[in-house]
């Protein structure tokens, strides 16, 4: 699975509605009211009444706070990730081990270039390509067992004999075309899903070998230059 430091790579913004409610109740704070509330009950008083709202003003005013409102985008980013995670495995349930396995292999790549590169995996779309993976990869194997199937739409059909209507061999013929359509659709679904693993494994190869800035080269040429430089106006000093 994918680690948190991943998923804060690609954390949201937000209005700041959205940070005083997540602040409010996130389970720390709630915890706290719900502590303090009892507290309150139990010892009476001006002080008891008042620390379940003083609590809840406190974590609405810590809601501004530069480094609690990139907590919360982290848990939002964090979770949000984890729920389209749960939703691409759920889909991928009925289309058998090796095609999840792939998945698994996929996503485990996205996982690497998403914390070496979180910029290269934003610009080149993989969670995107993920989700397209998982939806191909279920009308792939929707087609394929209805195609491998013994009885259904995609079975043996029968021969054009001249006793059958006119009306029956231009259904059958039209099964026909229909049948060899459908079997390039599927072989072209098929590709699809091998051109997806290879884009994200084409960026895994750049980003695992970053290329490096060749003004380096150029400022090590430079220094070297003076280095010379010196070294000859030291040979004519006195």
């Amino acid at each position: 699975m994918t680690s948190q430091s991943t998923a804060l790579a690609v954390a949201p913004r937000f209005r700041a509605p959205t940070y005083v409610r997540h602040a409010v109740l996130n389970p720390i704070s709630v915890s706290a009211m719900i502590f303090a509330t009892c507290v309150g009950a139990t010892t009476g008083g001006a002080l008891g009444v008042l620390a379940a709202p003083a609590l809840l003003v406190a974590a609405a005013c810590l809601a501004w706070l530069a480094p609690v409102q990139r907590a919360i985008e982290h848990h939002v980013a964090a979770a949000a990730r984890r729920d389209r995670e749960r939703a691409r495995l759920r889909s991928l349930h009925p289309v058998g081990p090796l095609r999840q396995g792939q998945y698994d292999v996929l996503r485990e790549l996205v996982d690497e270039i998403e914390r070496a590169d979180p910029g290269e995996a934003r610009r080149f779309e993989l969670q995107d390509l993920l989700d397209a993976f998982v939806r191909i990869a279920v009308v792939h194997a929707r087609c394929q067992r209805a195609a491998s199937g013994s009885t259904g739409p995609f079975d043996d059909l029968p021969a054009l004999e001249p006793t059958r209507s006119a009306r029956t061999r231009g259904l059958i013929t039209r099964r026909a075309l229909q049948r060899d359509e459908n079997h390039r659709r599927i072989a072209h679904l098929a590709d699809q899903l091998e051109a997806i693993e290879h884009m994200i494994r084409l960026v895994a190869q750049r980003v695992a070998c970053p290329a490096i800035d060749e003004d380096l080269d150029r400022d090590l040429d430079r220094r070297l230059w003076e280095l010379e430089q010196i070294d000859t106006a030291l040979e004519h000093l006195p």
